[in-house]
């Protein structure tokens, strides 16, 4: 579903959405573009 949802936006052609667990995903991860949107 995530896949179908992403391919559904703007100016996106294609998606592939992997899942992975190694690392641990944390916040320090993001872009700083996406903690702006965050307001964090």
């Amino acid at each position: 579903e995530a896949q179908r949802v992403v391919e559904n936006i703007p100016g996106v052609e294609a998606a592939d959405i992997e899942l992975v667990w190694e690392p641990p995903w944390n916040p320090n991860m993001m872009t700083d573009e996406a903690k702006e949107a965050l307001n964090m």
